[in-house]
């Protein structure tokens, strides 16, 4: 009787262990599933933001055709609690390659002590600061937004004298990510 008994007690334990180790390969595929979910959704956001900085560019190089994109200067918060509507009939839009996106362009104003030389001869003129706000939205995934404002500085109007003044590159300055 005895030896049933252990018998018994070494199959139980057996099957404890066998449960428990089936719940711990349970538990890590979840956790692999949930890791490889997660790491999509940040590619996915990754692609998105590579996509809306390549529009960027492009935007960059063009606005200067475009007066009719301007609207006065507006804090980033309030342009990023706008909805589409509010894009659609504020700003101008584009498609690049089946992607529609709006954009807008601020004019910050000139910097009278902030000079760009506008040739090798040493022509200095005043710099021209903007500012560009794109909003990428992708079609397939609305909760992708993306909100980038990057400062554009042009060659102004012919320079006054002062002092000290420091000089600036023409393009881009800087861009970041509102949303």
């Amino acid at each position: 009787m005895k030896a049933g008994v252990t018998k018994g007690f070494v199959l139980l334990t057996v099957l404890f262990f066998l449960q428990l180790l089936a719940f711990m390969s349970l538990q890590s595929l979840m956790n692999i599933s949930l890791t490889t979910r997660i790491n999509g959704d940040a590619w996915l956001h990754e692609l998105n933001l590579r996509t809306a900085g390549k529009i960027l560019r492009e935007v960059e190089s063009n606005f200067l055709q475009r007066e009719h994109c301007s609207i006065p200067v507006t804090p980033a918060e309030e342009l990023a609690k706008n909805p589409l509507s509010w894009w659609m009939a504020h700003s101008c839009s584009g498609n690049l390659a089946g992607i529609q996106y709006h954009y807008v362009v601020e004019f910050l104003g000139e910097a009278i002590c902030t000079l760009i030389r506008k040739n090798e001869n040493n022509h200095l003129v005043m710099a021209e600061y903007y500012r560009i706000t794109l909003l990428y939205w992708p079609e397939r995934d609305r909760e992708a937004a993306i909100l980038l404002q990057s400062t554009w500085v042009r060659a102004g109007r012919e320079a006054s004298p002062c002092q000290p003044y420091h000089l600036v590159l023409s393009g881009r300055q800087m861009w970041r990510q509102i949303r």
